[in-house]
């Protein structure tokens, strides 16, 4: 979007031309300038080297003449130099001898990444020993005598594209001294969080139950009060793909925002569109859980995307460029946002709350247009008061998603244990601590809430049956034996245990045991990732059973 402070260097004067006799490498400046379009940038001009594009750099060329010139040395640069320039279809012009002009072309003939490039050889007296191409070059090289070319206009151009040049490099100076800490800091924050999701076991693909406890949003817990997770949520990522892809965004786009806009106004740009896109999420999303910071982000996609096509924001110089850059950077994300297991409402959320704020509120004090070479953002009081509120609020939102959340009990080795009595069942048993209440499913009780515990155990009295029936009949039509079922004692009670696997990749340990004429039946539902975690819970649980009158 913009060009670098470093850019090519550029003479104070054109380079000096007789009208009445131009050479040929004059004659083809000429045409770069004048033939390329109505509104170029010449980034140099300089009696041997001219450099010349449109100022939407689809289209550019460079104009090189070799009197005096190595070609080894050239070579070596040439490749380099038209690598790192930013324009899609290069014309490239050597004027020199064809045995010179063969031994620079030849280690630039090979393709570029993302850019057209078409070589062109002249020798001195305009003889091409290339095919010339129909355009600018060509009619110049069988245009009419010297009287024909307007030197007047040409330099009128050249000096027109000098000042919009040297606007667009102070403008890319100005903006570059400015270092966007606010950015930095939440990329670190960002990367905090996911090192410690990951050393609760969730970088590859973290599951639900422990989004939950570390913060993600749900739009019924939300609604139960816990309005920290509109917060929290933000800081958090479905895996590692799902945070670079995220942090190369805020990267990207949010130093060149917050470079422009300030960090007080990026704070608290970055802090609503991350509230608007997870308030949404949870009004509008049906997901157990939704993660991520691509609310804010989309955010700065809007800021960015205002401040390139409202009028005055932007030099003009670089106008051009940027509304590029913003309508590329706003369909990438608008395809993407339509993906499945995408929060498509976060996204759009967080765009019209960015776009809105930056347009209606933040934009006061922003200097416009040629303004932003010369003057910083404005700071206010009130501006000041709002940017630390949201410090604030961006600080307690994530400190409160896995202390709230009860996160770091993740990693405890095996689960704790509470008695229940069940008056129902007519029986007290030791069950893991759970977040969930009971829940009762026809004869049958549910203890555990799948979306933040790591165990959901379920209870019933089976009249008539042995235990042996019971474990021999798969607890849904579709699951598979994991281990067949094996009795033996368990502090003092015949017990009979399996385990198995449903359709959906869930896993079921299974304990039964003989109970008044019938069975009792204790399953365990837990995540692969938790085998270790439930491992002879369903016996404990058991084993833990006790009855009026005895066990």
């Amino acid at each position: 979007m913009i060009d670098p402070p470093n850019a090519p260097p550029r003479s104070d004067r054109p380079p000096g031309i007789d009208p009445a006799n131009p050479t040929t490498y004059q004659r083809l400046v000429y045409a770069a300038v004048m033939g390329l379009s109505d509104d170029v940038v010449v980034e140099a001009a300089r009696p041997d080297l001219t450099i010349v594009r449109t100022r939407d750099s689809k289209r550019g060329m460079l104009v090189l003449s070799l009197a005096g010139r190595d070609p080894a040395a050239l070579a070596q640069k040439l490749p380099t130099m038209l690598a790192r320039w930013s324009v899609r279809d290069v014309s490239l012009v050597v004027v020199g001898r064809e045995r010179m002009g063969a031994e620079l072309l030849e280690p630039v003939r090979k393709p570029l990444p993302r850019t057209k490039l078409t070589l062109i050889g002249v020798d001195l007296d305009g003889a091409p020993w290339t095919e010339v191409p129909d355009g600018p070059v060509a009619e110049a090289l069988a245009g009419g005598g010297a009287a024909a070319l307007d030197w007047g206009a040409f330099e009128a151009r050249l000096e027109s594209s000098r000042a919009a040049f040297a606007e667009q490099i102070e403008f890319a100076k100005r903006l570059h001294v400015r270092r966007p800490l606010v950015t930095y800091a939440l990329v670190a924050v960002n990367v905090a969080f996911f090192v410690l999701q990951s050393w609760l076991g969730g970088s590859v693909d973290p599951t639900v139950p422990l989004l939950v406890r570390m913060g993600g949003v749900s739009g019924e817990l939300v609604a139960q009060g816990e309005v920290w997770r509109l917060i929290s949520c933000a800081f958090l990522h479905g895996g590692v793909m799902h945070l670079a892809f995220n942090m190369i965004v805020l990267v990207v786009i949010g130093r060149l925002v917050e470079r422009i806009i300030g960090p007080l106004r990026f704070v608290v740009l970055y802090t609503a569109c991350a509230v608007a896109g997870s308030a949404a999420s949870a009004v509008l999303m049906d997901a157990p859980v939704s993660v991520g910071a691509s609310g804010a982000l989309w955010g700065v996609l809007a800021a960015e995307a205002v401040l390139a096509f409202a009028p005055g924001f932007l030099p003009a110089a670089i106008v051009p460029g940027a509304r590029r850059a913003a309508l590329i950077n706003l369909g990438i994300n608008v395809l993407n946002s339509f993906r499945p297991h995408v929060d498509w409402a976060a996204h759009f959320a967080g765009g019209v709350m960015g776009a809105a704020l930056l347009w209606l509120v933040l934009a006061r004090g922003v200097p416009r247009g040629e303004e932003r070479a010369r003057r910083e953002p404005t700071r206010s009081r009130p501006l000041a008061v709002a940017a630390a509120l949201c410090v604030a609020l961006l600080g307690a939102g994530a400190v409160a998603g896995p202390i709230l959340g009860d996160a770091l009990a993740w990693r405890e080795a095996s689960p704790t244990y509470e008695r229940v009595t069940i008056e129902r069942l007519g029986a007290s048993v030791e069950l893991p601590t759970s977040r969930g209440e009971a829940t009762w499913v026809g004869g049958d009780v549910m203890f555990g809430d799948p979306r933040r515990d790591r165990l959901v155990v379920g209870l019933a009295r089976l009249p008539s049956v042995t235990p042996e029936e019971v474990l021999q009949t798969p607890p849904m039509p579709g699951a598979t034996s994991v281990d067949a079922p094996v009795f033996g004692d368990r502090r003092g009670r015949e017990l009979g245990t399996s385990r198995q696997r449903l359709p959906n990749g869930l896993l079921v340990d299974r304990a039964a045991f003989a109970a008044d004429g019938g069975a009792v039946l204790v399953e365990v539902y837990f995540l692969p990732a938790q085998a270790g975690y439930a491992e002879g819970v369903a016996a404990s649980i058991a084993s833990s059973w006790t009855a009026p009158g005895g066990r």
